[in-house]
Formats: structure tokens, C-alpha cells, sequence
């Protein structure tokens, strides 16, 4: 079981990579094309139009963004054909879509960070790994409120479930200071992806407290941990 856990946890990394670097790759490739749209227009201003580079810009940047001031224009044939192609037709298409990407790539962050996906890059943190099977959300409401009065308020819980692969339930989301990432602690790469080796705390629950397998699994997450 554990084995085709760690296969599927392996595939969906690979599936949520490989999305965020097409994104990655599609900002990065708009925002080349935009920026070589400026340089060939403001270039063109200050051939057809005799602009300085000062002004052709400011005509460039201001088209582009499409406020358009009114106080520097393309007066000739080939300055108004070159706005009209680079800037109407390409420029601002370009930025359209970059812009696209951008909130698309900011969008997929956020859906990681929710659905525990994100990796936090943490140190310093108190890690928490596993969730009681019984009343687990109440169980880190009293935790978090039992840590915010003991002093380690500053330090960010992180806790490794799989409890909650679709998002923290709503008494726990709203908590400050509290992130979780959907693995287990049996997993290396997991403990890898909440940086159990630059946590200041881990606590190691049992998932069923009458499970008998409970403490040799807890002794698997110890030994893995060392």
C-alpha cells in the first residue's frame, strides 16, 4: 500500500511540475516576444519619425499599455504602419496573453499551496506529522491554541498528512502560521518537501491510538528521520 502510495505521490508531482514549467516557459516566452516588440518599435520611431530614444519609448510604453497621452504620435506612413503592426496588432496581444500566463502561473501556486502541493522551503518551523483519524481538525485547533500560549507563536506549523488532500477544513485555514503538505511521514521525499531536517520541532502523532501497528510506524518515521 505504501509502495503505490509513494507511485501515485510521484506521478502527481510529476503532472503539477510539468504544468508549472509550461507556464513557467510560456511567461518567460511572452515577456522575450514583448520585450523585442519594444526595442524594434522604439528602433523604428527613431528612424521614420526622428525621435529620440527618450521619447520613442515613452510612445512605445504608452501605446503599448494602451493609456495613450496624445502628446508624442507617429506622423508618417511608416511610423503609423510600424505602431499598427508592433504595437496594435502585436504588442499589446502579447501582453495580453503574458499577462494571462502570469495570473495562470499565480493561480496554479495558490491551488499547491491549498491543496498541500507547495514545498515551503521552512526552517526553523514545528513540524507535525500525521492526523488522529478522530476529530483531527479540533485536535489542531486545541494544538495551535495550546502552542500560541506557550511561547513558540513565532514559529510556523507545518503539518504532513494526507488527511487533507483538497485543502485545510475552514476552522483551520483561517489559522495564522499553519500550512500542511499531503504526504507521509514514511515517505522520504516528503520529508524531504517539509524540510524535516531544518524544523525546529516534530511531533509525531498517531493516526488510530488503538491501532497496534501505530508504534512501529511512529519507530519508522523516527529511524527515517535520523
Amino acid at each position: 500500500m505504501n509502495i503505490l502510495y509513494r507511485f501515485i505521490n510521484w506521478r502527481r508531482n510529476i503532472r503539477l511540475s510539468f504544468e508549472e514549467d509550461v507556464i513557467k516557459r510560456s511567461v518567460i516566452r511572452s515577456a522575450v516576444l514583448l520585450l523585442g516588440i519594444i526595442i524594434a518599435h522604439v528602433y523604428l520611431m527613431t528612424r521614420f519619425e526622428a525621435f529620440s530614444w527618450q521619447d520613442a519609448l515613452w510612445l512605445t510604453l504608452t501605446t503599448l499599455s494602451t493609456t495613450g497621452y496624445g502628446d508624442i504620435s507617429a506622423t508618417t506612413l511608416a511610423g503609423k504602419t510600424a505602431t499598427a503592426l508592433l504595437l496594435y496588432l502585436g504588442g499589446i496581444f502579447i501582453l495580453a496573453k503574458a499577462a494571462g500566463d502570469y495570473f495562470e502561473y499565480r493561480a496554479n501556486i495558490r491551488a499547491k499551496k491549498i491543496q498541500g502541493h507547495w514545498e515551503w522551503h521552512m526552517s526553523g518551523h514545528i513540524l507535525v506529522i500525521n492526523t488522529p483519524s478522530q476529530q483531527g481538525s479540533q485536535f489542531f485547533v486545541r494544538l495551535l491554541r495550546h502552542i500560541k500560549h506557550s511561547g513558540l507563536s513565532a514559529q510556523t506549523v507545518q503539518i504532513l498528512t494526507r488527511k487533507f488532500p483538497d485543502g485545510l477544513p475552514s476552522p483551520l485555514s483561517r489559522m495564522p502560521g499553519l500550512v500542511h503538505y499531503t504526504g507521509s511521514g514514511t515517505c522520504p521525499n516528503d520529508l524531504l518537501a517539509v524540510n524535516a531536517q531544518q524544523a525546529k520541532y516534530i511531533v509525531i502523532l498517531a493516526e488510530q491510538e488503538d491501532d497496534r501497528d501505530s508504534d512501529s510506524r511512529t519507530f519508522d518515521v523516527l529511524y527515517r528521520l535520523q
